[in-house]
């Protein structure tokens, strides 16, 4: 995240009470302009190379790619 160009926030933690306080998850807090500036390239990278899933493309997943979807929702915390 960056915010008015100077503060950047980079790292897993979610922005709730669970992450904070149950989750051990890091983030650092970035002050600089030259951080903030290439941290929005980044972003603007991945929007640009991201593809659109839309909803009847989501619905219409094969069984498969669903089962390895869920595995890995299980496995996530582990990792």
């Amino acid at each position: 995240m960056v915010v008015d160009a100077s503060v950047s926030l980079f790292g897993s933690v979610n922005l709730d009470m669970r992450s904070f306080w149950l989750n051990f998850e890091i983030s650092l807090f970035v002050y600089g302009e030259a951080f903030a500036t290439r941290l929005t390239e980044l972003q603007r990278d991945y929007l640009a190379q991201a593809v659109f899933v839309d909803a009847d493309a989501w619905r219409t997943r094969t069984a498969t790619r669903r089962f390895v979807e869920n595995a890995a929702r299980l496995a996530g915390p582990l990792l």
